[in-house]
């Protein structure tokens, strides 16, 4: 009996090469890289307009307490600080750079509206 002898190269060992594994792990990679760099800018640009929708109902909501201390102020002195007539009642509020005040009165109830851009806040005082 002839005994067969197993020669094996140095190339063919027990681990098989794949020559397009490695291009496909890095296209994988590339992928997923991608993926993540563009879920990190929709995130950070949600977070950014939270941000601004936060600051912007900010100033109406200080525009609405400036126009209620405003009123208060024309009720301490008597006079009518916005020369629309009605001392309590601010109508020609001064120049805001981007909002405006309201203030009307009902009763004792002052409900001062603070409009900043698009963003509108109201506040109410009572008078005792």
């Amino acid at each position: 009996m002839k005994s067969k002898v197993n020669i094996r190269s140095p190339r063919s060992s027990a681990i098989p090469t794949r020559r397009g594994m490695t291009m496909l792990v890095f296209v994988a990679a590339v992928l997923v890289i991608g993926a993540m760099s563009l879920w990190l800018a929709q995130i950070t640009a949600v977070s950014g307009l939270g941000y601004l929708g936060h600051f912007l109902s900010s100033g109406a909501f200080y525009a609405s307490e400036s126009g209620s201390e405003l009123a208060m102020r024309e009720i301490k002195t008597t006079s009518d600080i916005d020369g629309n007539a009605v001392v309590g009642t601010i109508s020609n509020a001064p120049a805001l750079p981007n909002g405006s005040i309201v203030v009307t009165v009902s009763g004792k109830i002052y409900t001062s509206t603070g409009t900043w851009q698009n963003h509108v806040r109201v506040t109410e005082t009572t008078l005792q």
